[in-house]
């Protein structure tokens, strides 16, 4: 999984769906330190002060059963913690 890291951003959702285009690769990752404008669901805001949390937003292929979704996000959160960051995730 390809991850970008950034100290601060308005919201990793936003900055992801700017990123992508039609051949942008699935399995990818934006986390940040500090996100200042994120939402959450409901349109709720979403605000991580730097160090506090980890935000983070994934690219994934579409599935066909989407209750798989996040068993499919914890999955591909906890490798890139593994392997890229060397983080003891479960």
């Amino acid at each position: 999984m390809r991850t970008l890291y950034l100290d601060s951003v308005g919201s990793t959702n936003s900055y992801l769906k700017n990123l992508v285009t039609d051949k942008t690769a699935p399995y990818l990752a934006v986390l940040a330190r500090e996100q200042t404008q994120g939402k959450g669901r409901l349109e709720r805001h979403w605000i991580s002060s730097s160090g506090s949390s980890l935000t983070v937003s994934l690219l994934l292929p579409e599935i066909a059963l989407p209750f798989q979704m996040g068993l499919l996000a914890a999955r591909a959160l906890c490798l890139t913690l593994i392997q890229d960051y060397q983080l003891p995730a479960k």
